[in-house]
Parts: structure tokens; C-alpha cells; sequence
């Protein structure tokens, strides 16, 4: 129990950290805690005299088991972060990709898809509940990102064209970011699990992109970033909420950028 405490503290502690625009996470590093094991809840009971060990085959430790890698491989290089905006900031200025920032981006990403990879073929079936078609839908969403997040500008398909800038790059995350939440929600066949999908959409993200859209008026990532206004508010029906000045502030935007 005290792995599966620290590893959510863990794991909020990444994502606030990042949004705060400090590193990713500020507690004490290096960490010894194990990932939790593979055991059912009625595993567990204060009477036990052994050590407990994983089970074979699917539990519903899967969606934790799953998360968690992510602060796994982050815990074990916490500097990807730099690493990345080294890395597209020296693409951009000269054109050519840093082969060591490329190789270790390369490597934390192989990492992560390995260990994700893993964690649904051992611990996973699709045919033992909802729970575990939710993993393997939260298991592609985090590829897609983390993928889309390192891919080097150079080798995007709008390199040259829509993408000249750092900004222009962030913008075209941005999009992608939207684009792939959208098709999480619309690939999610359990409504009972849409709130745990919606933990992954990324607010300050769509109103990076609703802005931006109030500046670009062409091009394929602003007709991209504009068809996917509709679904967001059709899957957060809260942002038509006045009451909370997030929503205000994104209504302006949308207003905005519309005329």
C-alpha cells in the first residue's frame, strides 16, 4: 500500500511540477521505491507472514501498473525534459539533430514503449473486463504523445513549411495533443470511464492552441486545431460553465479567434 501512495504522490508531483514550469519532479532523487506488485486488493490482508509476490495474468493493479511507468522511466532520466528542448531548439537554429540528445531521447522513448508494452501483455487481457480495454486505450494515448512530444521537427511532415519556428512546432503539438484526446474519448466504449480519460487532457494546452488560432488564419494545423473546437466542448460540456473564469477566458478566445 505505502508503493501505491508514493507512486500517485509521484506521479502528481511530475505533472504539477511541469505545469508550474519547473523540472519534473522536486522530490529526492534517487528513488528505491519498487513499482507496486500485481495483486488484486483481496490479496492483501494484515495477517499475511510472507512477502507478497505478482500474480500471473490480469489484476486490477492494471491501470496504476500501466501509469506508472511513466514516472518510472522519468524517475530514471530526469533530464529528458531538457534533453528535448535542446534538441528542437538545435534542429531549428542549424537544421541538423544533436546525435547524442537524439540517441538519448531515443532510448527513454524505447524504455518507456518497452515497459508499457510489457505491462499489458503480462498483466493484461481484454477479455477479463472494461478496466483493461481502458489500459490498452490509456497505453496508446501515452505512445502517441510522448512520440508526437519527441519527434524532431525536421522529420514532421510541415518542416519548411508550417513549421519554421519553435512556436510554430508547439503549435503543431498543441493540435496533435487535442487531436489525439478527442480520439480517446471517441474510441472509449465504457462511459463510466471517460472522467479518467479527461485526467489526461491538457487544459493549458487547448488554450495555447485556441490562441494561436486567433493569429494563424491557414494553413492544414489551424483547419486541424478549428475541427477540433466542436468535440472538446462536446466531451467538457463544463467549459460552457460561466461561473469559472477558465471558461470565460477560453469563450473569449474561441470568440476571437472566430472573427
Amino acid at each position: 500500500m505505502r508503493r501505491r501512495i508514493w507512486w500517485q504522490i509521484f506521479m502528481l508531483d511530475i505533472k504539477f511540477s511541469m505545469i508550474s514550469g519547473l523540472s519534473q519532479s522536486l522530490l529526492p532523487r534517487p528513488c528505491d521505491c519498487k513499482l507496486p506488485k500485481n495483486l488484486d486488493d483481496a490479496d492483501l490482508h494484515t495477517g499475511a507472514t510472507e512477502r507478497y509476490k505478482d500474480r500471473d495474468g490480469p489484476t486490477e493493479m492494471i491501470m496504476p501498473l500501466v501509469v506508472h511507468q511513466i514516472g518510472y522511466c522519468m524517475q530514471q532520466q530526469p533530464d529528458i525534459e531538457a534533453l528535448m528542448l535542446y534538441n528542437e531548439l538545435s534542429t531549428l537554429s542549424s537544421g541538423r539533430k544533436s546525435k547524442v540528445q537524439s540517441a538519448q531521447i531515443g532510448s527513454f522513448v524505447k524504455t518507456l514503449q518497452d515497459r508499457l508494452n510489457n505491462a499489458i501483455q503480462k498483466h493484461s487481457d481484454a477479455a477479463a473486463g472494461p478496466v483493461h480495454e481502458l489500459a490498452a486505450l490509456v497505453k496508446n494515448l501515452i505512445l502517441q504523445k510522448i512520440k508526437e512530444t519527441t519527434c524532431p521537427p525536421q522529420e514532421q511532415p510541415e518542416w519548411g513549411t508550417e513549421i519554421l519556428t519553435p512556436k510554430d512546432n508547439l503549435f503543431k503539438w498543441a493540435v496533435t495533443s487535442t487531436e489525439q484526446n478527442i480520439i480517446a474519448y471517441k474510441s472509449n466504449k465504457h462511459p463510466g470511464f471517460l472522467w479518467f480519460i479527461k485526467l489526461l487532457f491538457q487544459y493549458d494546452v487547448l488554450i495555447y492552441m485556441v490562441g494561436q488560432l486567433s493569429q494563424r488564419t491557414t494553413g492544414s494545423l489551424v483547419e486541424r486545431g478549428w475541427q477540433q473546437l466542436p468535440s472538446v466542448y462536446e466531451y467538457h460540456p463544463e467549459f460552457f460553465d460561466p461561473s469559472q473564469d477558465y471558461h470565460i477566458a477560453l469563450a473569449k478566445f474561441v470568440v476571437k479567434a472566430w472573427r
